[in-house]
């Protein structure tokens, strides 16, 4: 017989020193063994555990793994490492009234320097969650519900977590969208200089950014408002192929082709899904989605140009010279295609 997935609590706290902890409440029996608890009624499964913990017969190893493997704790989008106690099995003391062994469990870990959001995401096994994060002891508590699988909003971090207005939320995330062009977004760094490299003329180099903006800012809208989907296993190996073919492209010819803008159009709707899983590991605030969306992409845009200006500056100079072409525009495009096509392999094959 199904048991109801109930609800979980978290409750994250952070300390002064960077460090953080979160206090998982959870239903260790759907953890284990799923929502039938695997044929055992609930005087059986306190029982059963309760054997494994005094027997000490592996039940916190299991219940590690479990949780790595169903909890997500992440900042400015990236998961960060966490270590994994069990408070009361350690002690050796009878868990709470009501409660099986080995249902709380204690996460703790550093923040990573510079971070500006957390986000914490737990696998529908959790059912529903109520989160509680607070800055230190007795700060002020900031609320998460997140229904089965969802992840939080994001808790901005220093202060008190609140946000301040609009026009900070567009800041944050505008921070954001630029530090995932520079310096973390390598492959949408290689997608922009190869568009920089295909001809010395200005104006087929705006052609072509002004394709790949159009087309990034319309799919990465349409899916974060859930009108367009596709899984990242599909959508990463595809992006890395559009930066070899650009590459290879700038290798065969330095003229812009009738097609090359309507490609570069495709290849920025792509890129668009790209920035998209970005944009919702790192959490929109359901008050100011649209808000946090705009910044996001203006911090993209401002990304991109300044990539175009980097490049500018470093070989500006030398775009009028003959041997341009020949000795820097070639060769760079040739190792850009070399890691694209790497990157195509490894990301269907190996990721």
């Amino acid at each position: 017989m199904a048991h109801s997935l109930g609800y979980t609590r978290a409750a994250v706290v952070f300390h002064a020193d960077g460090s953080y902890e979160m206090d998982l409440y959870y239903e260790i029996g759907n953890l284990l063994f799923g929502p039938d608890h695997g044929g055992l009624d609930s005087t059986e499964l306190y029982h059963r555990l309760s054997d494994r913990a005094a027997t000490g017969d592996g039940l916190q190893d299991e219940l590690r793994r479990r949780i790595r493997d169903t909890v997500e704790l992440r900042f400015d989008g990236r998961p960060a490492p966490f270590q994994i106690s069990f408070p009361e099995l350690d002690a050796g003391i009878p868990p709470r009234r009501g409660a099986l062994p080995g249902s709380h469990a204690l996460l703790k870990g550093q923040v990573p320097a510079l971070a500006t959001t957390f986000v914490m995401q737990l696998d529908r096994v959790y059912g529903d969650i109520l989160g509680a994060i607070r800055a230190g002891r007795q700060g002020p508590i900031q609320r998460r519900v997140m229904p089965w699988g969802e992840a939080s909003e994001p808790y901005f971090l220093g202060g008190d977590g609140e946000k301040s207005s609009p026009a900070m939320i567009a800041v944050r995330y505008l921070r954001l969208g630029f530090t995932h062009i520079l310096p973390l977004g390598l492959d949408h760094i290689l997608f922009v200089l190869g568009l920089y490299l295909l001809t010395t003329r200005l104006r087929a180099l705006l052609v072509q950014v002004t394709a790949f903006t159009l087309a990034h800012s319309v799919t990465l809208a349409l899916s974060l408002y859930g009108w367009l989907s596709l899984p990242s296993s599909m959508v990463e190996p595809l992006i890395a192929l559009s930066i070899a073919y650009v590459a290879i492209e700038n290798i065969m010819t330095s003229r812009l082709t009738p097609w090359r803008p309507a490609v570069v159009f495709g290849f920025g709707l792509l890129h668009g899904l790209g920035f998209a899983g970005i944009l919702r590991d790192l959490g929109l605030p359901r008050a100011d989605y649209a808000t946090a969306l705009v910044g996001f992409n203006v911090g993209v845009e401002l990304g991109q140009v300044s990539v175009l200006a980097l490049a500018f500056a470093l070989s500006g100079w030398f775009r009028a010279r003959s041997w341009y072409r020949v000795r820097l525009a070639i060769p760079a495009s040739t190792v850009i295609a070399m890691v694209a096509l790497y990157w195509t392999v490894e990301r269907i094959f190996f990721v």
